[in-house]
């Protein structure tokens, strides 16, 4: 037998069974919409530094769109400018495209026409936290956990145009 709620009705005027249902709706979605929430809260993370080499002339920045990624070097003649390293988690897992663009905008943070992916791994790294009330050496328990680490060396092109370098002060 189907029962159709008719919500436009005060509460006094429903019957028990269809007061019950309203009350264990509204429960429901008191609960479930704080959980889902928090699922869509605790989203994956992506962390990224850049490292300019030393001795390497500085560039102006380029634009993270037309920085290449690549898994060999190319044949075109190019010059080494720093490193960009990025790590992701791994539960949850960020999306392919999130690593990527971080990826191309630290690149172009240096200056870099392409990025060379040298390393792309997951290890696991060792996180202490403390259990109990007082911090002190023997109530600290190790835990791993794994992370993404993708390496990728920053590359300027030789001859390329628009090719603009900074001097020490920054400007061109």
């Amino acid at each position: 037998m189907k029962t159709n709620i008719n919500l436009n009705r005060t509460e006094s005027e429903l019957s028990q069974s269809e007061s019950t249902h309203l009350i264990i709706r509204r429960l429901l979605c008191l609960v479930l919409m704080p959980m889902v929430a928090g699922v869509l809260a605790s989203c994956a993370s992506v962390d990224g530094t850049s490292c300019q080499y030393a001795g390497v002339p500085h560039y102006s920045p380029t634009s993270p769109g037309q920085v290449e990624i690549l898994r060999t070097q190319p044949k075109q003649s190019h010059q080494r400018i720093g490193e960009v390293v990025i790590e992701a988690s791994t539960e949850p897992a960020p999306q392919v495209g999130e690593i990527e663009q971080k990826l191309r905008k630290e690149a172009a943070r240096l200056g870099a026409d392409a990025v060379i992916v040298v390393q792309d791994t997951v290890e696991p790294e060792r996180l202490y936290f403390t259990q109990g009330y007082y911090w002190n050496a023997w109530n600290q328990f190790p835990q791993t956990y794994e992370a993404h680490k993708i390496v990728g060396v920053a590359i300027k092109y030789q001859g390329a145009p628009n090719e603009q370098q900074l001097t020490p002060t920054g400007a061109p």
